[in-house]
Parts: C-alpha cells; structure tokens; sequence
C-alpha cells in the first residue's frame, strides 16, 4: 500500500494531489470513475481532511477532478470537442443559421430601458437606440442535443420595426423569421475571450457556475458604420473547438 513521507519538505496535500494524478495515469481510477471518499483517503493514508480536501480541491481546479453534489467526485473524461467549422466575427449573428446542430429561442423582447453596457456597445447612437432594442436569446445544441452555444443579440428596433411582431406571431417559426429578414450588417468586428460562467449561461449549457467559458462578443456594423447588432455566444471551453476561415493573403 502506498504511503505518503511525513518527513519529507514536501508538503502532505503536494504529495496526495501527486498521488492521485499518478492513480489517473495508471487508470486506478478511470475516466469517469468516482475517486474513494475523502474520509476513506483519510483513513487509508493517514491524513487529515483539511489535507485530503485541499488536494482534491486544486484537482477540481485544473478540471482534473468534478464534484457532483451528494453523490461524490470524480475523474473528468478526456473531452470530445465539436468543431465549429466555418466560424468568422459575423458568425453567430440572430439573422444567420447555427454553424452546427439545432437552435431553440429562449426569450425575444423589446427593451426600451438598455443597459449601460449595451448603449455603450451601440456607441450611445441616439438615433439607433430611440426605440429601443429587441433581445433574442438562444441556445444552440449538437445533433445528440448536447448544448453549445448560449446566445444573445441585441438589435435596434429603429432598423427592424417590424422584427418583434412577427415572432410574437404564430404564423412563421422563429428561426424563419430571423433567416428570412435582410440583414443590414456588412461587416464586424468580434472579441474571443475565456471567463466564468455567469449564473444563466451554466443553467442552460448545462455546466457548473464559473466553469471557464469561450466567449464570443461581436459588433456588426450597417454599411454607413453605425453598429447594428450586438452579438454575444458563450461556449463552454470543454465542450466547443472553432475553425476559422482561411485567408488566401495573395488574392
């Protein structure tokens, strides 16, 4: 039975993250598989829990570990990543199909009160925003349903006045009313960045709070430069690959 050097410089919770690392290589515990209690490492190593826990803790961290409450915690899989193909700043705008499986529309709703942050994106264009912006909310899932994509735009109203009654309607589903509108935007500019979840972005992609997420937060501008959508996708960083396009820079 494997021991742990008290003796040593090396602190106690070092040599027990170590451990269990080396148990996963060798598939003592396999992808998967829950790992023993930590009253049962404890007692099989003689340790105390605030030592088994710290070392447990910081295997969560780096993801090597996930806890499922009430049940125990165990060893994370090796992740199959669905590749995002043909992915460019303009990519996940409402007015264009997803890039791979389904999309569901969670919510859509005209805001005549706009965040700061979104009349900050629209550059405080008072003209633009004077009636307000429409929300579209969306989740985009795998062929096996598994989600993706969490999603947010925010359009003027001014540019689409009529964008908000016809999906309230019943007559056209909503991804035929988004497909089947002209789109204004000529060009964008988009930001890729890695964050922790937010609170709605894990309930729906189905992930722990403040699990690291990829995040996708574009600007698309009309063909006289004014933005005229805001586009926001968050896509968990264990889950989603992007393949951007390629640029023949001889052409």
């Amino acid at each position: 039975m494997e021991k742990l050097d008290k003796r040593s410089s090396v602190p106690l919770y070092a040599q027990l993250k170590e451990l269990l690392q080396r148990r996963i290589a060798d598939a003592v515990y396999s992808p998967g598989e829950k790992i023993p209690t930590e009253l049962k490492l404890c007692e099989e190593l003689d340790l105390s829990r605030p030592t088994v826990r710290q070392a447990v803790a910081e295997l969560v961290a780096e993801g090597k570990l996930y806890i499922i409450k009430g049940r125990g915690t165990f060893v994370t899989a090796t992740p199959e990543l669905q590749v995002i193909r043909n992915y460019n700043s303009m990519a996940f705008s409402a007015f264009r199909p997803p890039l791979t499986g389904t999309r569901h529309f969670i919510d859509y709703r005209h805001l005549k009160r706009i965040s700061v942050d979104v009349t900050a994106g629209f550059g405080k264009n008072t003209t633009i925003l004077q009636q307000g912006v429409y929300e579209i909310i969306w989740l985009d899932e795998s062929e096996e349903g598994k989600p993706l994509v969490y999603g947010k735009a925010y359009i003027p109203a001014v540019i689409y006045p009529n964008l908000l009654s016809r999906l309230t309607s019943d007559k056209e589903s909503k991804s035929a009313v988004l497909w089947d509108v002209r789109s204004v935007g000529t060009k964008a500019q988009a930001v890729l960045a890695v964050r922790p979840a937010l609170t709605d972005e894990a309930r729906y992609l189905d992930i722990t709070k403040a699990f690291p997420v990829l995040t996708h937060n574009a600007k698309i501008y009309n063909r006289t430069g004014a933005v005229c959508e805001l586009v926001e996708a968050i896509m968990p960083t264990d889950r989603c690959a992007l393949m951007l396009d390629l640029i023949n820079m001889n052409n």
